[in-house]
């Protein structure tokens, strides 16, 4: 259907795609995935036609429809109403060819042969408009935007659009146009749960092909059946879903590792007699030994390396923390905020305590953005009071990471934040966050939005911070990255909060979950996929949150639901928190038991701030440990009354 064979593109430094080949079929759903920079959207310009290759051939059938989701999509005048009939573009072509025919057969006076010929015609485009979904198209239109999340006025001008709102309006638009192949470039960048949950119904349903650019793994996990990954410019395949990829990759890698090892290995045996034989040669000034030496050099040079897997691999020095802070880090009495004609919170309250590892998540529009930017100082209540605790020192990471407008040097920025460091290790550590040889010198201005977050880290790791807040940190990282960040978000001591859609990040990093919705947060004590299970259980009950947070009354549904059908729902979702609450209380115990056992410990005794530090960790350990407890307790009685 579609090929690249041995295809080879350079911008001018080093080529971006060197002999890569890949093709694509008819019907498949594609994952492809690299690092950043690795070629990927070049791949989709290639195949869209924007770009050429410098060698090799891509064939696309002429009779193919594309649609290409951008991640920067082109400036434009219309309003949205406009921009979304673009999706549907062929239908209203069609449409109006229709109503054209109507009005020229409306002035026919007899059967004559012309008649016949747009009566042939007429039944021909209404046929043809009809098989397309003609009479669906405005329904479409109300489903798709609904299912995205977009909720933009349709009469507003698109330049007047959030990046979001841009995003949600450009992947409508494509769905929109139904091609034979979809082209998505980062498509879940933008979306909440429920427009994740529509767009992954929506892939699985679809016919055609799609081939998606995405760093959300669960996503990939629930729409691909093959992943492509784009590595020093060529292309590797892997057939099931990410998973499944990061199964094969791993003992791929462990394969790699060995064949390199014991190449090393046989070139060092053969190094070790080279050198045997040249002094043997020279003490018995035997030009016989210095014969064979050679030999056996020009077996090592005509060997066919193999390269080091562990020399492309991506390595930040990841490591957050600074000194702790006091046991209560932020904390919101009775506060209230309107922004514009909208009231996002009233009589919000809300207490984040140290140590504690806490996601944030809600609709788009519901004021995560705005909660985070009252807890740094950026916006004042219109009611109500937020505290800050002693000793606290924010790191903050926002969804869109502002342009630098500095013309000083990458190298220069760094230096300035840790001014002790010698040129040579700053550029070492500078290397080991994408930014190596000349890329040191890049102007500040001139950085990508992956380039500004693998930054601001950098800073953040070098000022010490004890709480992070993270606004949509994986949007703009490469799946290397995210797994890099994850791990030094598990080794990290302090305070977590963070407002992430991606899922499979939530599932590995937080603890908890507090869903902003109506003004209201609802707190969830375990990871994304706890907080999922019980979303379910709301609706499978039939009951939502009304504005108040309380439960609203139960809505109506089509078929009763059999109350043996419920419980066993009820029984094993308690059985699965009941065994979530076993898993928290073992890990908190097993760190209070290591603080107090650090406690006692002889140079610990001679630090009195220290042991400060460590005994409020231990009640702070003691108090969770406590609250789950009586959380366990409570599962526990309510699964044996259930029976269970």
């Amino acid at each position: 259907m579609i090929s690249l064979v041995q295809v080879y593109k350079n911008y001018g430094y080093e080529p971006v795609l060197e002999d890569l080949t890949l093709s694509v079929y008819a019907g498949e759903k594609i994952g492809l995935i690299g690092a950043n920079g690795s070629g990927k959207t070049t791949i989709f310009h290639l195949i869209t036609g924007q770009e050429t290759p410098d060698r090799g051939t891509v064939s696309v059938p002429s009779r193919l429809s594309i649609g290409h989701l951008a991640q920067v999509p082109a400036a434009t005048e219309l309003t949205v109403a406009e921009r979304l009939l673009q999706g549907v573009a062929h239908l209203r072509s069609l449409e109006n060819q229709i109503r054209q025919l109507e009005r020229r057969l409306s002035k026919c006076q007899a059967a004559d042969s012309e008649t016949e010929r747009l009566l042939v015609t007429y039944a021909e485009v209404i046929t043809a408009f009809e098989q397309a979904g003609g009479y669906e198209y405005k329904t479409r239109i109300e489903e798709t935007v609904t299912g995205l999340g977009l909720t933009t006025d349709k009469q507003a001008p698109v330049n007047t659009l959030s990046g979001g709102e841009r995003a949600r309006l450009e992947l409508a638009v494509v769905l929109l146009q139904c091609p034979d192949v979809l082209l998505l470039d980062e498509p879940t960048n933008h979306l909440d749960f429920a427009g994740l949950e529509w767009l992954e119904r929506y892939i699985s349903c679809y016919s055609g092909t799609a081939v998606i650019i995405s760093h959300d793994r669960y996503f990939l996990d629930r729409t691909v059946s093959r992943i492509i990954e784009v590595s020093r410019g060529r292309a590797r395949e892997f057939a099931g879903n990410y998973s499944f990829y990061l199964e094969q990759r791993d003992r791929l890698y462990k394969q790699a590792i060995r064949e390199y090892q014991i190449q090393q290995k046989e070139i060092k045996r053969k190094e070790a007699a080279i050198k045997r034989l040249r002094q043997w040669a020279v003490e018995a000034d035997n030009e016989k030994f210095f014969r064979r030496a050679a030999n056996i050099q020009k077996q090592i040079d005509r060997m066919e390396k193999v390269e080091n897997p562990d020399a492309h691999l991506l390595d930040y020095d990841l490591h957050f923390g600074g000194h702790r802070s006091g046991k209560e880090v932020v904390r919101l009495d009775n506060v209230s905020l309107t922004l514009g004609h909208r009231t996002l919170f009233r009589g919000l309250d809300w207490q984040v305590r140290y140590g504690e590892k806490l996601g944030l998540t809600g609709p788009n529009g519901a004021g995560k953005t705005s909660l985070i930017r009252l807890l740094l100082g950026e916006l004042q209540p219109d009611a109500g009071c937020v505290y800050t605790g002693a000793s606290l020192k924010i790191g903050y990471l926002p969804q869109q990471p502002p342009p630098l407008s500095d013309e000083e040097t990458v190298l220069a920025a760094f230096r300035s934040i840790v001014p002790q460091l010698a040129e040579s290790r700053a550029r070492a550590l500078l290397a080991k966050y994408g930014f190596s040889g000349d890329l040191v010198f890049k102007p500040l201005v001139s950085l990508s939005g992956g380039e500004r977050i693998r930054f601001q880290l950098l800073k953040m790791v070098y000022t010490k911070v004890n709480l992070l807040i993270l606004d949509e940190p994986t949007n703009h990282l490469d799946l290397p990255s995210i797994e890099i960040l994850e791990e030094a978000i598990l080794d990290y001591k302090g305070t977590l909060l963070v407002v992430s859609h991606d899922r499979r990040f939530l599932n590995r990093v937080i603890e908890g979950i507090y869903a902003l919705d109506n003004g209201k947060l609802n707190y969830y004590p375990g990871n994304y996929d706890y907080y999922a299970s019980k979303q379910a259980e709301q609706r499978a009950a039939g009951t939502t949150t009304s504005p108040d947070g309380k439960k609203s009354l139960r809505l109506q549904s089509r078929q009763p639901e059999r109350p043996e059908s419920r419980k066993r729902v009820d029984i094993r979702s308690l059985q699965k928190e009941l065994t979530h609450l076993e898993g928290l209380i073992v890990e908190k115990e097993i760190a209070r038991d290591l603080t107090y056992t650090e406690m006692t410990q002889p140079e610990t005794l001679q630090d009195h701030r220290r042991i400060r530090e460590l005994q409020e960790e231990a009640e702070l350990l003691e108090d969770q440990v406590n609250q789950l407890m009586r959380r366990w307790e409570a599962v526990g009685e309510q699964l044996e009354s259930e029976g269970g």
